[in-house]
């Protein structure tokens, strides 16, 4: 105690993964045979404590409207898994892709009824010999946009006000759902499907004001990439087109608050800025817009390895998750997963992702703890460090108290948040609590990744309170509808409070 007679907190991080909203590790299942809650084992590592508390569910547009106009929402791969894990308490990602993998005639991507209708459909290559051709919609033909646009309201009607679902992923222009049209082949049968910046563009417009039309409610997040990895035809007039040629479209992204994702953590594949495991294009979007939408960063094929942490930071991410199409949850098999095709290429491998796996194939616990540490890493992480307040506090009488804080994540919150200030009895009984936002314009919604804030706070406790001693405590909560927001601190209750000591009431 201080001799002004004010106690004087000075706090530890607990270490703890933080469960909170807009923000965290996510898991992810992709493309065919869903792995549902109750399949998991109860000793899984990511289970106990919670590694993360969300999932992203993507299924191919032909799984769940085999017919037109007729929905198979209960499906197996999408809520015949999904409701298990909502069911469990976890948050959902929605995507329905209009080209997945392998395309149409592996039922995993449009539905064949549609290029029936008309449609107009590219088939590439099959990816082994003697398979099925590769088949793709052309995503700017008109029929297709149509009806997209309808299962995009479909969608809407169904989870728009859905409380579980977190973030939905427009998925119909571009390969596995993102934005290249395909993969490293012959660019001529997309130019004379009339592939250009213009048709592209107007795509990306269309599919964008259907989404934001069908989902006002929700988060939308657009996968960004190139438009085009397709080889050159010297007797084309129209090439690859890069995202950074595109340079209009994510300022419109933007523009109309979607937000923005990226596929590739873990390799430096244009050799542009200054981080070897991201493109530095997305890192340069992110510094620019960081501040007007949320970021996600995915890793490309695999997981995490200790060197792209700092990328998260970097990046201002708020969510992250590993990549590749593995079926299932690969976080139960993290052990087994060696496979890293892209980075065994020297040129784009240049702290060696493919060391770090061949040398961690027998510590999986290396493999976790890293996950762990991306999970404490990405989205906000508030922490008092440091509070004063009086021992002793007059009832009706306003009492002074200051706090410091420190956002330890990768990025800012984005919400709207109030510091918790209440008194416990003996018994851990809340008597009395009181909600105060933080004083503008400090609001929580821009307290920055690595910032440190000063915030003092008026108590003023009602003559109801019963005179005696008391312990003070302090939580967080949203604003908007009082939702616990956990903080990094020791000694959370069932309320999500923390004891900071003794109070005298008068």
């Amino acid at each position: 105690m201080t001799e002004s007679g004010m106690r004087k907190i000075f706090t530890a991080d607990n270490g703890e993964v933080l469960l909170n909203p807009g923000m965290g590790y996510m898991l992810i299942q992709r493309g065919h045979n869903k792995q549902r809650f109750d399949e998991l084992s109860r000793d899984e590592w990511f289970l106990a404590p919670r590694l993360c508390d969300k999932i992203v569910f993507d299924v191919p547009w032909s799984v769940i409207e085999p017919e037109e106009g007729k929905f198979d929402w209960e499906n197996p791969e999408w809520e015949g898994a999904m409701q298990s894990w909502i069911d469990a308490g976890y948050k959902v990602g929605l995507q329905v892709r209009g080209m997945g993998g392998r395309g149409t005639l592996a039922n995993d991507g449009a539905p064949q009824w549609l290029f029936d209708r008309g449609a107009k459909y590219i088939d590439e290559p099959p990816a082994v010999p003697g398979g099925k051709p590769i088949r793709y919609p052309v995503y700017w033909d008109k029929l297709y946009l149509e009806k997209s646009r309808e299962l995009a309201f479909a969608l809407g009607e169904r989870y728009n006000r859905h409380p579980a679902v977190e973030m939905v992923f427009p998925g119909f222009l571009g390969h596995y759902g993102e934005m290249h049209i395909s993969e490293h082949t012959p660019i001529r049968p997309w130019v004379e499907a009339g592939f250009s910046l213009e048709n592209y563009t107007a795509a990306l417009h269309w599919q964008t004001e259907s989404f934001k039309a069908a989902f006002p409610d929700k988060p939308l997040f657009q996968e960004l990439g190139n438009l085009s990895y397709n080889t050159p035809d010297p007797e084309c007039e129209i090439g690859p087109i890069s995202i950074v040629q595109a340079r209009e479209l994510v300022p419109y992204l933007v523009s109309q608050g979607i937000n923005l994702k990226y596929n590739g953590l873990g390799a430096n594949w244009d050799r542009w800025g200054e981080d070897p495991f991201i493109e530095g294009w997305y890192v340069d979007y992110c510094r620019a817009y960081h501040e007007r939408v949320k970021v996600i960063v995915e890793n490309i094929s695999t997981f995490h390895a200790p060197g792209e942490l700092a990328t998260l930071r970097r990046c201002h991410a708020s969510y992250t998750n590993r990549g590749g199409e593995r079926q299932g949850v690969p976080e139960t098999a993290l052990a087994e997963i060696h496979d890293d095709c892209f980075r065994q290429m020297e040129n784009y491998d240049p702290l060696s992702k493919h060391f770090y796996l061949e040398h961690t194939r027998e510590l999986p616990e290396v493999r976790r703890n890293t996950l762990r540490e991306a999970a404490r890493i990405v989205g906000y992480r508030l922490l008092p460090v440091e509070l004063y307040y009086p021992a002793r506090i007059v009832r009706k009488r306003p009492a002074l108290l200051t706090s410091f804080w420190e956002n330890r994540g990768a990025a800012r919150p984005g919400e709207e948040f109030g510091i918790l200030f209440a008194l416990l009895d003996c018994a851990g009984n809340c008597v009395w609590e009181q909600l105060i936002p933080p004083v503008l314009p400090t609001t929580t919604a821009l307290w920055e990744g690595g910032c440190r804030v000063g915030e003092r706070s008026e108590l003023l406790v009602p003559e109801s309170v019963p005179a005696g001693r008391y312990h003070l405590a302090i939580g967080m909560r949203r604003l908007s509808d009082r939702y616990p927001i956990r903080l990094p601190l020791f000694g959370r209750d069932a309320m999500g409070r923390h004891v900071l000591g003794p109070i005298e009431i008068l």
